[in-house]
């Protein structure tokens, strides 16, 4: 006859199995699946001088894109950014987390949420939009949705 704390450790060693197994089949679901690419078509609207003290600039962007294809059943959220390169460095100007259960679709103009000031007048930049996948079992993926380069107009002309 098997005592009672041996039929526990049985027990837990069985379901420590099986929940382990089916989190590698989860971890292996999110390669396996389909992994189209999300169309963008990430629009510079403006880059606007800021008038305050510290003179700085805003860009108005439309992001035209679904998130929809990237969630399935692994998939916890995103935090999509807009990234600004330029020749010194890369700083980023718009985020947000979209979670399982919020809106994935961005059509409308967005305004940076985080200001920016090292940009010269006539300077070329590249702006990305990029989004950090975080499933509930897995790697973070981080992922180009979509890219643009853009001139900035100079000031009063």
């Amino acid at each position: 006859m098997h005592s009672v704390s041996s039929r526990i450790v049985a027990l837990s060693s069985i379901l420590f199995n099986a929940t382990t197994i089916l989190l590698f089949c989860i971890c292996i679901f999110t390669y396996i699946a389909d992994k189209r690419r999300a169309p963008c078509n990430l629009q510079i609207v403006s880059i606007q001088p800021v008038t305050t003290h510290n003179v700085g600039k805003n860009v108005v962007f439309n992001p035209q894109i679904d998130l929809r294809e990237y969630f399935h059943l692994n998939v916890k959220q995103i935090f999509v950014y807009l990234r600004m390169h330029n020749k010194n460095n890369s700083e980023m100007v718009w985020s947000e987390i979209v979670k399982k259960n919020d809106s994935k679709r961005f059509y409308e103009r967005l305004v940076n949420t985080y200001r920016f000031f090292d940009i010269a007048d006539g300077a070329k930049i590249r702006f990305e939009l990029r989004g950090c996948v975080f499933p509930y079992v897995g790697i973070v993926q981080d992922k180009l949705l979509g890219s643009v380069v853009t001139t900035v107009k100079r000031s009063g002309k």
